[in-house]
């Protein structure tokens, strides 16, 4: 969650960290699905189905809390040009 309190250089931090953790799961999940493709037998199909969807479960969760991050960040840059600009108390978060 992002909070008032964080300094703009531990903003940037943190936003590197989230973009640098959802690149690897991306590139993990393409990895693991390119593989499962490459691995697929009609015989297995519902053993394949499932990691399949197992994968894709993964990443959508990684994808909300990437975008839940976004909304965050947006929301408290928004807030503090605001309130440098003598406007917070016009905006009903």
């Amino acid at each position: 969650m992002v909070t008032g309190v964080e300094t703009e250089e531990g903003l940037k931090s943190r936003t590197r960290g989230y973009l640098k953790s959802f690149g690897v799961s991306v590139t993990l999940y393409e990895e693991k699905m390119l593989k499962l493709i490459e691995q697929a037998e009609p015989g297995r199909r519902e053993e394949a189905l499932l990691e399949a969807i197992r994968l894709n479960l993964e990443l959508a969760r990684k994808t909300i809390s990437m975008m839940t991050y976004i909304e965050e960040l947006q929301v408290e840059l928004s807030r503090r040009l605001l309130e440098k600009l003598g406007l917070e108390s016009r905006i009903n978060y």
